[in-house]
């Protein structure tokens, strides 16, 4: 059964547009959750190294993915790793509390959930105790597929019927070993899905699909249809077991991920977590409602759509930018793959291209044709599509310098220049309108309603709030309650002044529960502040007794330097604060259109 869960709405945001449903977060793929997981993985393991050196003993080795839901009577993998190295929880932590301060609900496609490490690792109930949730709270977990149950998805994601994968591999031209060719099953049989599994950082193939025992199909058929007519056969169980066959692993090898896959079961059913289903006709009727732009476009209409504009702001970005001679052939890529809807199309198309294949997060300088950022822009171009058919806006939380998110962030938000100041609704504008149409670009921008322009947040912000204890977040929600209402009601009508106010308000509350308690900082504070107040006076009494002693003084002049004077211990301030916010990551809010 689909259920859906309806945000509240402040006063502030009637008057405007209505507020984000949910918002999806770049950063929860499954593929981008596997890659941020091996690159903490490889950090805490040289910290590991490094610790065993100084203290003359062998490191340690951490557990790889694949081993990673090892759980018997002596061990515990996943949970020892993760109480020993806090890094994971807190880089978590980080995005989706970022996430959650613009929108409460958090939407997750069914695959972020069945093969997200993250996810899976930590498991409902520490998730929601991360964003502070309390007896007052309602769901915020909204996990959206494309069947009746999240049960039922989670059964399509791992298992298909043996007859679909030979289809499969005869569409995709696969020339299947003898084995396969010659395996023992019926059509009707089941087996496990051929897909490269995140969490098991492990790939199935359809060799392997079709290659087991009799008594593997056989077996695995019986539990699923007995599952299928009962209660008495836990699919995550089903799920372990066949995995521990195809992979010839120990017996509780899987053990701990279905566990984890039944807690989330467990909490759609007690209401901790919505599960919908995006086909059922109350949830489209939603989304259709609540979209002006897209109102009755299907899937690949709005992605040719996003597709067609991204191309451009790429390409243009490299008109203004250093490139070396493979720009013709990523430009060329660039225009292949805008039309390939299949993300692993695309991702073919990239792989068999010329072209170098950088880093996978971009560092400063000019922005490079590689195929790391070709994968960047379509990953972009098909979550973005995904969420506004979804009825939800995109959160890019910690985009590095030159990604494409940073990128796409920065050309939305200049966007107002170059279009007239109107909103959807207005045939005839206004006469202020008109008036700002012939304003100066920066008088534009500051006022104007700009329907496609984006939020940004400093991206140290994420790494203050991953580092907050569950109940510090949690009066930080409540204390700044007003300004995370206010930065929540922003939307695409709301002027760029405002919305800039907003995120300027949130980044400089969550700085200031961040600041420490300390009589060491304190003490030299009130040196500095000292020093400079005998600095102040001392200017002020020689303006005062000796060159504006005379009355050729203007009355402004003195005005002026006296409010300086004044106002230089809170500019001081405001410096140090604009210091400690500065990142060159950004979080990024792409609104609902």
């Amino acid at each position: 059964m689909s259920r859906t869960s309806k945000p509240q709405m402040d006063s502030k945001t009637k008057r405007t547009a209505k507020r984000a449903y949910a918002t999806m977060v770049t950063n929860f793929d499954s593929t981008e959750q596997k890659h941020t997981w091996n690159k903490l993985l490889n950090e805490c393991q040289q910290h590991e190294n490094e610790l065993a050196a100084e203290q003359q003993r062998p490191p340690l080795s951490l557990p790889q993915i694949c081993d990673l839901w090892v759980k018997n009577h002596s061990t515990h993998s996943c949970e020892n790793m993760l109480h020993a190295h806090t890094s994971f929880a807190a880089y978590f932590a980080g995005v989706i509390r970022t996430a959650y301060l613009y929108c409460p609900q958090i939407m997750l496609t069914d695959a972020e959930i069945c093969d997200g490490l993250f996810f899976l690792a930590l498991g409902p109930k520490t998730v929601n105790s991360l964003l502070g949730k309390s007896y007052k709270d309602g769901p915020s977990i909204i996990i959206s597929g494309r069947a009746e149950s999240f049960e039922e998805c989670l059964f399509r994601f791992t298992l298909t019927t043996v007859g679909a994968v030979r289809k499969d591999a005869a569409n995709k031209h696969i020339n299947l070993d003898a084995t396969a060719k010659q395996c023992p099953a019926t059509d009707e049989q089941f087996t496990i899905r051929p897909l490269e599994y995140c969490t098991l950082d492990r790939s199935v193939s359809h060799d392997m699909a079709l290659s087991q025992p009799p008594q593997f199909y056989e077996h695995l058929t019986e539990q699923v249809n007995a599952w299928k007519s009962s209660d008495q056969h836990p699919l995550p169980n089903i799920i372990e077991e066949a995995f521990t066959a195809i992979l010839h692993c120990s017996e509780h090898h899987f053990a701990y991920l279905s566990q984890r896959w039944q807690e989330w079961l467990d909490a759609i059913a007690q209401g901790m977590v919505i599960y919908e289903n995006q086909n059922a006709s109350d949830v489209r009727n939603r989304i259709q409602a609540n979209q002006i732009t897209f109102k009755g476009k299907n899937f690949k209409e709005i992605f040719d759509k996003y597709s067609a504009d991204n191309a451009n702001i790429l390409s243009s970005a490299f008109k203004t930018s250093t490139a070396d001679d493979s720009t013709q052939e990523f430009l060329a890529v660039l225009a292949k793959i805008k039309n390939q809807e299949k993300r692993s199309d695309a991702f073919a198309s990239i792989d068999q291209s010329n072209l170098p294949e950088g880093a996978p997060t971009q560092q400063k300088g000019p922005i490079a044709p590689t195929k790391s950022l070709l994968k960047d822009w379509y990953q972009f171009v098909y979550q973005r599509t995904l969420a506004t058919h979804l009825g939800a806006c995109l959160t890019a939380v910690s985009a590095s310098e030159n990604s494409y998110e940073q990128i796409a962030g920065q050309h939305m938000a200049s966007l107002i220049e170059d279009q007239p100041t109107e909103t959807p609704n207005q045939t005839h504008p206004h006469k202020s309108s008109r008036l700002l149409n012939k304003a100066p670009a920066g008088l534009k921008r500051r006022f104007a309603p700009s329907p496609s322009q984006s939020l940004m947040l400093s991206g140290s912000i994420t790494d203050i709030l991953g580092g907050m204890p569950y109940h510090v977040f949690a009066c930080f929600c409540y204390e700044a309650r007003t300004t995370i209402a206010q930065w929540r009601s922003c939307s695409p009508d709301t002027s760029a002044r405002e919305k800039r106010l907003c995120t300027k308000n949130i980044a400089y509350l969550v700085q200031q529960a961040s600041e420490e308690i300390s009589l060491l900082d304190d003490g030299k504070t009130m040196l500095f502040k000292n020093a400079l107040a005998g600095a102040l006076a001392l200017i002020s009494a020689l303006c005062d007794q000796i060159w504006f002693n005379g009355n050729s003084v203007p009355l402004w002049l003195m005005v002026v330097v006296a409010w300086f004077i004044s106002m230089v211990p809170d500019i001081w301030d405001m410096v140090l604060w604009l210091k400690g916010t500065h990142s060159t990551f950004k979080t990024i809010v792409f609104m609902e259109e």
